[in-house]
């Protein structure tokens, strides 16, 4: 829509001037347990909910997702907001009402925990953390056709995991995802399954089914990505670990008239709130029930 170009603009030059100064801490805690354990944060980029086979969608878009045990899936989960900027201050905020203290990453790391944030996209608040990495640093390194999408921040991660001298490790992937218009370009060539797919930049032309052929290619691909990190994370052999995805907002496909999203809140339709939520439990470790 209009408006989507104007406000998100505006959002991505005023987010590379972020600046933690001024950020009021919150209460000082500490850690329950000195024991070496590593949390992995995945924020998804653009995805909805009903598009997800985890959640009853007809086709097949999580295969790998619905065969791995330990995995806890949440439903009827809203974004805070239908844009990136404001989801991810949202979500890495204490309070549902954003206000001017640290978010979760800085209060980490002024806590002692190795916070490595690793970047395939833009938009997070304010962060001091111990590690600050794009994408484009790590595909010298990485190996693939994926590693010119989200896979790039896979690389040497169980390498820098176990490397790390902290006892705390929280990570986070902030990935690309679903981000339209140009959904086809968001996943590799194996992941083409669903077919024909809309390779206009100008998606309204397309019919609704290649539109949404090629968006459900998206959720292939974040199928494949999180059961690739999951396995890493299994290779782990003394360090516990877990894993939590969660989208930052979700998108209109066409229906209503509306593209992408980023639709002012009070009347954006669901599709654009719905949000996929799900987590990895204790990888490796004692087994949970639900």
């Amino acid at each position: 829509m209009p408006w989507s170009y104007i406000i998100n603009t505006n959002r991505y030059y005023a987010s590379l001037n972020n600046s933690t100064d001024g950020q009021m801490p919150l209460p000082d805690g500490q850690f329950s347990n000195t024991k070496k354990m590593v949390f992995v944060l995945v924020i998804g980029e653009t995805a909805r909910s009903d598009n997800f086979s985890l959640y009853g969608y007809p086709k097949n878009t999580n295969p790998k997702l619905q065969q791995t045990p330990n995995l806890l899936v949440f439903k009827n989960t809203q974004s805070c907001t239908t844009y990136t900027t404001g989801s991810l201050a949202c979500m890495l905020s204490h309070t549902e009402k954003v206000a001017n203290f640290e978010a979760l990453p800085t209060y980490l790391a002024r806590h002692g925990a190795d916070v490595i944030w690793r970047t395939n996209n833009w938009g997070e608040p304010a962060i001091d953390v111990s590690s600050y990495v794009k994408a484009s640093d790590l595909r010298s390194s990485c190996q693939g056709e994926g590693c010119r999408l989200d896979e790039a921040l896979l690389t040497n991660l169980i390498e820098t995991i176990e490397s790390s001298t902290k006892q705390k490790i929280f990570i986070v992937l902030h990935t690309k995802g679903s981000h339209g218009p140009s959904y086809y370009s968001r996943y590799t060539a194996s992941f083409n399954q669903f077919k024909p797919v809309c390779r206009d930049e100008e998606i309204s032309k397309c019919t609704s089914q290649e539109l949404i052929n090629a968006y459900d290619n998206t959720i292939l691909y974040t199928d494949h990505f999180l059961a690739t990190l999951i396995a890493k994370l299994e290779s782990l052999q003394s360090i516990p670990s877990a894993m939590m995805y969660i989208s930052d907002h979700g998108e209109s496909l066409g229906e209503q008239g509306l593209y992408l999203h980023g639709t002012p809140y009070s009347f954006a339709p669901d599709y654009q709130k719905t949000s996929p939520f799900c987590y990895g439990l204790q990888i490796r470790c004692n087994r949970i029930s639900k």
